[in-house]
């Protein structure tokens, strides 16, 4: 079991995830390839609360891979932890293509609501981007 709390974040030598930190706009852009684990999401997580990123906007790019449905509790429970060091997450927008894993998010950020000030589902990056910069000049 990894460890827990604010600073248990021990990157690993290599991640499924792309991730990409913007200062200027604080966001991260967070890109999944396959295979997509819990852990993988984890490590991004706590990897935003560990570099005091946690209220910035995040795209979570889910065009390439999408976690399995079982996994979400456990990402909402972390989450949940997080939030009560951290606060409320920065809004997250999730980019998808496939209906499929069009519901899947959606489902995802209606469990999130409460623990992030704002999410939603987009087709495209351009949209979310967009999303993120009106939720930022609404903060």
């Amino acid at each position: 079991m990894r460890p827990r709390g604010p600073s248990a974040y021990n990157p690993p030598p290599a991640m499924p995830i792309s991730y990409r930190r913007d200062d200027v706009h604080h966001r991260i852009h967070l890109t999944a390839s396959p295979p997509l684990t819990v852990r993988d999401v984890l490590d991004a997580v706590y990897r935003q609360a560990a570099e005091a990123t946690w209220n910035y906007g995040t795209v979570v790019d889910l065009r390439r891979a999408i976690l399995a449905a079982e996994g979400a509790g456990d990402i909402l429970e972390h989450t949940r932890e997080l939030v009560d060091v951290h606060g409320v997450r920065g809004p997250l927008a999730y980019v998808v293509w496939e209906s499929s894993a069009r519901a899947q998010a959606s489902a995802y950020a209606s469990d999130a609501r409460g623990l992030v000030v704002a999410v939603d589902v987009f087709l495209n990056i351009k949209d979310a981007e967009r999303w993120l910069d009106r939720q930022r000049s609404l903060r």
